[in-house]
């Protein structure tokens, strides 16, 4: 009877291995760790799991050290993935150490997120690495050197004039940074790109076609802060659709008073006639009057079809003629379109837009506008 007692309060001790793993990969490694206590059979099963997270806000630096190291050394499994997350200044010589203990035992993905502290410049033995992905602040000799990488992001880069980017197996790729120049080599696999350009441009620009031609699978486009600028066309090309393109979502910042970005909004449009969701967001860069009225409107009267456009999101309207004629451009142009919602800044600017659609051709009969404010 004791016996079949014991038994019944020892049931962890004797689950399947798969079910203890997904048991111990919910918990923190401190915690893990301290499962070791359950019983003679739980004594070692951390020691081989493939992910380590590690979180602290609390331990010292001496401790925390102590209490990282003494996990890697015990270790006897593949660590697959590592991530770090600390709230308090971290100890950058002794992470040097760890992720040249897991580059030289093939990690596959390393996740560190620092609060509170200096931007932690990553060591050159990473660059070895074999990584499937990486979220960290790095430079583009790191990203040459990972082959299998599909999904990058790049926050805060500074120090760098020009971004050149080549990731043959890349599908997501996020750019928040002050360079003035980027070149994407060889993605062919590229789906899904958020480029965000923090400085103004000077003398340098990104030639437009040239850079939609360099993503022939993208299927969604965010151009944001100041990238547009740096595209700006000085004239209208005769542009040949990208029809074979499966881009089905673009949004653009977009200043409505700088008729070179209005007009490459509308090389965008052009390029992408079979895109399904548009989101403009209006902003002000500088001091400067509307567009000039004829020079727009010529612009307005080229053959423009969105044959598949079914949403439209305009955030941050002020009101501007420029912005009404986009407005209206597209109304006449998009024979489905279902929903298309104006974000004013102010509830005056709301009013003059709801008088001003009244007096558009739709080209859908299904279509609904909303207002807000």
């Amino acid at each position: 009877m004791e016996t079949e007692m014991e038994m019944d309060l020892d049931k962890m001790s004797h689950l399947p291995e798969h079910i203890s793993e997904r048991i111990l990969l919910c918990l923190p490694v401190k915690d893990a760790v301290r499962t070791s206590a359950l019983s003679r059979q739980w004594r070692y099963r951390w020691t081989t799991l493939p992910i380590v997270k590690y979180y602290d806000n609390v331990l010292i630096k001496n401790d925390l050290v102590r209490a990282v190291d003494h996990v890697l050394l015990l270790h006897t499994g593949q660590i697959q993935t590592f991530e770090l997350y600390l709230e308090r200044t971290p100890c950058f010589g002794e992470i040097d150490g760890w992720i040249l203990f897991l580059s030289r035992n093939c990690v596959r993905k390393i996740i560190l997120e620092f609060q509170n502290c200096d931007p932690y410049k990553l060591p050159s033995h990473l660059f070895v690495c074999d990584l499937d992905y990486l979220e960290e602040d790095v430079l583009e000799n790191l990203i040459s050197n990972c082959p299998l990488l599909n999904n990058l992001i790049l926050s805060n880069i500074s120090g760098c004039s020009c971004l050149n980017i080549c990731a043959p197996d890349l599908r997501d790729l996020n750019i928040i940074s002050k360079a003035q120049d980027i070149c994407l080599t060889g993605m062919t696999k590229l789906a899904s790109v958020s480029i965000s350009l923090e400085s103004l441009p000077g003398d340098k620009k990104i030639d437009l076609i040239e850079f939609l031609n360099s993503l022939p699978a993208i299927e969604m486009l965010w151009i944001k802060s100041h990238f547009l600028k740096y595209m700006v066309m000085d004239y209208f090309p005769d542009i040949t659709p990208l029809v074979d393109v499966p881009l089905s979502y673009l949004s653009v910042r977009v200043d409505f008073r700088d008729v070179k970005e209005i007009s490459t909004t509308l090389c965008l449009f052009k390029c992408f006639p079979h895109v399904k969701a548009v989101e403009l967001l209006a902003h002000k860069t500088k001091k400067c009057c509307e567009p000039n009225t004829s020079n727009w409107k010529a612009m307005c009267l080229m053959n423009f079809t969105f044959n598949q456009l079914k949403h439209v999101i305009f955030t941050g309207f002020y009101g501007f003629k420029s912005e009404l004629d986009i407005i209206n451009l597209i109304l006449s142009n998009a024979p489905v379109l279902e929903t298309m919602t104006i974000k004013s800044r102010s509830p005056d600017e709301g009013l003059k837009a709801s008088k001003e659609l009244l007096k558009f051709k739709r080209a859908s009969a299904q279509l609904q506008i909303f207002l807000d404010p």
